[in-house]
């Protein structure tokens, strides 16, 4: 049985067997923070036209604990995760206005906690993103919608780079530096990044397909290596 039916599975049992009407009902912060994870992995395991209402919601509890909880790092941290899923399901204004909230809530969630991996690494992947956005995408942002938030492949390197220095064993921040470094040009290191993800533990069920992508990364990463050396004879 694949690996997101059986999340989905165990989640739809849990949805069931602890029914909710309202962010009442959960009495800790830290349960209210696990409901909005649950949320977003289970938009994340369904992948249909039912994950935007699903994301919605998240993003409307991880609002409502902001409310409660203005000065935690997870409250914001939550509501980027939320904002980032349900982005991928929009399109023009509303994506340019969910990539602001993305930001802003990642920036609070560093502000509050400097040394937060998580932070660290989904910002890194966001300012990935933008810096490869197409330049006729980006200018179409910006004539219709006011633009996007900056980022840079600078950026997305120096927040990756932190993420792995406080999380040393993270398969996710390991691979996206290697992104990175590769759309730098920098196919020694995107290489050498990729190599050391055979040497961790996968702590995450996306972490089995992302070893997948490293290596077939680091065969690019290999070739391109060849094509210069050969340039070079």
């Amino acid at each position: 049985m694949k690996m997101w039916l059986v999340l989905f599975l165990a989640m739809s049992i849990a949805l069931v067997a602890c029914p909710r009407n309202g962010s009442a009902e959960v009495q800790s912060f830290a349960d209210e923070v696990d409901w909005i994870q649950t949320l977003v992995d289970r938009g994340e395991a369904l992948d249909n036209e039912k994950s935007p209402e699903i994301y919605a919601e998240a993003m409307q509890l991880a609002e409502a604990l902001i409310e409660a909880y203005p000065d935690s790092a997870r409250s914001h941290y939550s509501l980027a995760i939320a904002a980032g899923n349900l982005a991928l399901y929009k399109g023009g204004k509303d994506k340019v206005r969910l990539a602001k909230v993305i930001k802003d809530s990642l920036d609070e969630s560093l502000r509050i906690d400097p040394e937060m991996a998580d932070a660290y690494r989904v910002r890194g992947v966001y300012f990935y993103e933008l810096a490869t956005l197409s330049r006729i995408l980006k200018l179409f942002a910006k004539v219709l919608y006011g633009g996007l938030p900056a980022g840079s492949l600078e950026d997305a390197a120096s927040d990756l780079t932190t993420a792995m220095t406080l999380d040393p064993k993270s398969i996710y921040a390991h691979y996206n530096l290697a992104k990175t470094r590769y759309a730098q040009k920098n196919y020694g290191a995107a290489k050498e990044l990729c190599n050391m993800i055979p040497n961790l533990t996968d702590t995450d069920d996306q972490d089995p397909q992302t070893r997948l992508d490293a290596a077939e990364l680091a065969r690019k990463a290999a070739k391109e290596i060849a094509k210069r050396a050969n340039r070079r004879g």
